[in-house]
């Protein structure tokens, strides 16, 4: 273990990186998502000055800011029908202080959009991007993001549109504890199919 999944802090002595992020983050999590399934922990390792973890129902009010302030402009992930991208939110109404996102499986995500407390939140969609999570859900493609690959891609996006440049990897390392455990899970699955094969051949 290389960190408290439940006080989202590093264990002593173990190296992480640290990340600048152009937007804060704030994480919703859904009651029922493990500290230790949640790849959106891994925000708050690499950047935790500047993300926020809430667990429903404990959730921010964001009702109460006045949202059409560019110094409070939150906005909610997620590909509602009314979304922009967030080339257009950042076009037509301004610049974004924070990205909200729901830490949840696609199937608990109708429960979560319908928390009280994000109604005011405008919605960005993001670009079409292939997860390269290791767990994936039932009925649900290749485009259904891991929670901080979400999170990584609307930083990128949002980026590029503040620069008007290419991304050209400023926080790469916000995934850096996804790949970690990609990794460690790849091992792991090429392990099992060697020793399923070396059964196989001495049956």
């Amino acid at each position: 273990m290389y960190f408290c999944y439940d006080c989202r802090i590093l264990l002593p002595g173990v190296f992480s990186p640290h990340v600048k992020l152009p937007c804060d983050v704030d994480i919703i999590k859904h009651p029922m998502e493990k500290n230790g399934k949640s790849s959106a922990i891994h925000c708050k390792i690499v950047a935790p000055e500047q993300t926020r973890i809430f667990d429903v129902p404990d959730v921010y009010d964001y009702g109460a800011e006045d949202l059409s302030n560019a110094t409070h402009r939150t906005v909610l992930v997620f590909p509602s029908p009314s979304a922009m991208s967030i080339n257009e939110f950042v076009q037509t109404v301004g610049l974004i202080k924070r990205f909200v996102v729901l830490d949840c499986t696609w199937f608990q995500v109708n429960m979560m959009q319908k928390i009280p407390q994000i109604q005011s939140l405008p919605c960005v969609s993001l670009t079409n991007y292939r997860t390269a999570f290791w767990r994936p859900q039932h009925n649900v493609d290749d485009h259904g993001l891991a929670t901080i690959e979400a999170i990584y891609y609307a930083e990128r996006e949002y980026q590029e549109q503040l620069t008007g440049r290419p991304y050209a990897g400023e926080f790469d390392d916000l995934l850096y504890w996804f790949f970690h455990t990609r990794q460690y899970v790849d091992k792991r699955q090429e392990e099992y199919r060697k020793r399923k094969a070396e059964q196989a051949g001495t049956a």
